[in-house]
């Protein structure tokens, strides 16, 4: 994960070490009498303690460092500092930010615990917990944070096949996520570098709403989560091959006819005929709501197959040649995609 530079960093920042500003607002959930830190984001003041953030957070930690004179202004030479601090004050230090408020409370939810008892073992994060900690951590080199929430996406968007079929659930997005997130997914994976979730977060971005993909949606703070104009144009190509992978596979796997081990080839070969009918029927809008190269055959099966006249054998060699055939999709995704490929 490539680090942030400390002066990229110091330069979003101000820092003030007297009395914070009347017309700034207390935030609910963290706001600590006792606190030695005040940080400033947006219009909110957050009153925690340093030793943790010092303690995980190389940044910080060489920030809240900076030696503050008393009464007078620091500022070094580059400009990108300033430090001001008052003889004699008990007041805690102040910290000015960029990030939005409501990032920051969710990065620091992974550092104190709030006024309210938060739900124990936490083990599917909402979504905006979990890119503001991955956004923020990765700002302020706060690795372990980055790599926890990063560990928790690579269950869901991985860049092999068997462990995609193995994910936690059925739907393309984590519990709890909604399908625009996916957007974000693909923003996180580019800021952290992590190549190995891109290409299936791309193929779930490729199924959003055309209006979707181009205007992204809106974050917490107001502000829009949107691809960039280069991964707009991998999703689009996408959604094509998407539709053709659909199509291909259908053909592929019900005109290939009966198993060898089919033990009633009469009845077999008339419902195998019924599923290529069905590929083949004009109502091609129908089949490709119908069924995803990635999902389950099953349903297009048991709609043809009602009273379960095919054989046993003829059913496990349809259900083996799916899976070869999503594999073979699969393995293709990343190139498809427009995306590096390591050599083996």
């Amino acid at each position: 994960m490539e680090a942030k530079g400390g002066h990229e960093i110091l330069a979003q920042v101000n820092s003030i070490g007297v009395q914070t500003e009347p017309s700034l607002r207390h935030d609910d959930e963290f706001w600590f009498d006792r606190g030695n830190l005040v940080l400033v984001a947006s219009n909110l003041e957050f009153r925690v303690w340093k030793a943790p953030l010092i303690k995980h957070s190389p940044v910080f930690r060489d920030m809240l460092s900076l030696p503050q004179d008393a009464g007078s202004t620091r500022m070094p030479s580059n400009g990108a500092f300033a430090s001001r601090t008052v003889t004699g004050s008990a007041a805690p230090a102040v910290v000015h930010l960029s990030d939005p408020s409501e990032d920051l409370r969710h990065f620091l939810r992974a550092f104190f615990p709030g006024k309210t008892l938060r739900p124990m073992g936490r083990l599917d994060p909402p979504y905006e917990e979990l890119a503001a900690q991955i956004r923020l951590g990765h700002k302020y080199e706060v690795d372990q944070m980055v790599q926890r929430n990063l560990d928790y996406l690579k269950q869901y968007y991985v860049d092999e096949y068997f462990a995609w079929i193995d994910a936690p659930t059925i739907d393309l997005e984590p519990r709890g996520f909604e399908e625009k997130h996916t957007i974000g997914v693909v923003n996180l994976a580019r800021l952290t570098g992590t190549d190995s979730i891109l290409s299936t977060a791309l193929m779930h971005a490729s199924l959003l709403d055309p209006a979707l993909i181009a205007e992204g949606f809106q974050r917490e703070d107001g502000s829009r989560e949107m691809l960039s104009m280069d991964d707009i144009g991998r999703v689009s190509c996408g959604k094509q091959d998407h539709i053709k992978g659909t199509i291909w596979s259908l053909h592929r796997l019900f005109a290939r006819g009966v198993s060898e081990g089919c033990v009633h080839p009469t009845r077999c070969e008339n419902i195998m005929q019924k599923l290529q009918d069905r590929v083949m029927s004009d109502d091609i809008d129908q089949t490709l709501g119908e069924y995803d190269w990635w999902g389950s055959v099953e349903p297009i099966i048991s709609r043809e197959d009602k009273e379960r006249e095919l054989c046993w054998s003829c059913y496990n060699s349809i259900i083996n040649t799916w899976e070869d055939l999503v594999k073979t999709l699969f393995d293709r995704l990343p190139s498809q995609l427009g995306l590096q490929v390591e050599e083996a």
